[in-house]
């Protein structure tokens, strides 16, 4: 398998001022990583020079690319390089981390300000290119926050992450690609696993207790309530009450176990209401998940036509489906085909071998779940269900 190159060019990215580090020495201990929400994640590698040895083609800031024949498949920027004994000690960002070095810059807070602050960081040097990305359904941004408080990163990431959206800039030929798309959740890759893989329990939680706000009855032809309306109330007082939403299914397979769910921040609502928000907690919790990391040797990732990929040219944000072998897989109410979300994907080209880290989303952690149910406010009554 051919090994990938490695070239740096100035900060401009001027194709005149590239350098290949291979053609200054052997390059070894080269590995490279993907992560998601971001894209290209870290670079590192030995320069086999001593530590007397110097050129431009080291300088931090300068653009790293990574080719792997005629394709990008990692972009990023070089960091301060560290001299050892056994050579000089290379290291970069990748593509995904350059908006880290950019703030969010915007006039207007609404449906266009990732475009608007996207656009304004490319104009001042960002090296994303920009397709689009409008209002994708489930985009929330909360409170405003002031211009310039945000990096890019971190206004992406408020947009994203409590409505099940991944942001990603894609290494390619033309350039560093920016989206945002939902999770993936149709299989493109299989992933065979060799041994017996462990799973981690999030604990079979099958029991809600709902602590919600009441309306206040309110009587006929009434429009707002005062003292002589309802004297047995203190009206200055909210009104509280109690449900439980439960999993039945779950609870006759693995016993009770209850949790509790407050909603006294949300508005007033009904039983039935305040019922089903515990009942959608129930539903999108996944009790057990492969924390891995899987090692992979070529002819363990495949397409889902079975044929093997280039494992030096993969990166994160896939959809895996597990073949297990030798593997006793059950304890669930509805079983289904093991399958993970690519979070994180590393390479070391020495070894010719993949890693790859699950991604551990909302539906793994059952507070962090309750906090985005719960908090989350959208562009209308019932909008927390698409969550």
């Amino acid at each position: 398998m051919n090994r990938p190159e490695v070239i740096t060019l100035d900060a401009a990215g001027r194709p005149g001022s590239a350098i290949a580090l291979g053609q200054l020495g052997h390059l070894y201990q080269m590995v490279y990583s993907f992560s998601t929400s971001g894209g290209a994640d870290q670079f590192a590698c030995t320069l086999s020079k001593p530590s007397s040895y110097r050129t431009d083609a080291m300088n931090p800031g300068r653009r790293v690319r990574v080719t792997l024949g005629a394709s990008d498949i990692w972009a990023g920027i070089l960091d301060e390089p560290q001299p050892s004994d056994s050579g000089w000690q290379l290291s970069a960002h990748g593509a995904g981390q350059m908006g880290g070095d950019y703030r969010a810059d915007y006039h207007t807070w609404g449906d266009g300000v990732i475009d608007e602050a996207v656009n304004n960081a490319i104009a001042r040097g960002l090296d994303w290119i920009n397709p689009g990305i409008g209002t994708p359904a489930g985009m929330w941004l909360g409170q405003k926050a002031d211009p310039g408080s945000l990096s890019v990163p971190e206004l992406l990431d408020l947009a994203c992450t409590r409505g099940g959206l991944v942001w990603y800039v894609s290494t390619r030929p033309r350039g560093n690609v920016l989206s945002v798309t939902k999770l993936p959740t149709n299989v493109n890759r299989l992933l065979v696993a060799n041994g017996p893989v462990a799973r981690t329990l999030g604990g079979d939680i099958n029991a809600l207790q709902v602590n919600y706000k009441t309306h206040l009855p309110q009587p006929p032809g009434v429009r707002f309530f005062n003292g002589s309306d309802a004297p047995n109330k203190n009206l200055n007082i909210p009104q509280f009450s109690r449900t439980w939403a439960t999993d039945d299914a779950s609870i006759a397979r693995h016993g009770r176990m209850e949790s509790f769910l407050n909603l006294e921040s949300a508005p007033p609502m009904s039983e039935a209401d305040a019922r089903a928000r515990g009942d959608y907690i129930l539903s999108r919790y996944q009790r057990a998940s492969f924390a891995g990391p899987f090692t992979l040797h070529y002819g363990q990732l495949l397409t889902t036509g079975g044929h093997p990929v280039n494992l030096a040219a993969e990166q994160a944000r896939t959809c895996c489906r597990l073949l297990l072998s030798d593997y006793g897989y059950g304890g669930e109410v509805i079983p289904g085909a093991p399958q993970i979300i690519t979070g994180n994907y590393q390479y070391s080209v020495d070894d010719g071998v993949g890693q790859i880290m699950p991604l551990q989303t909302l539906r793994h952690d059952f507070e962090s779940l309750m906090s985005v149910i719960t908090q989350t406010r959208g562009r209308g009554a019932g909008d927390w269900q698409r969550r």
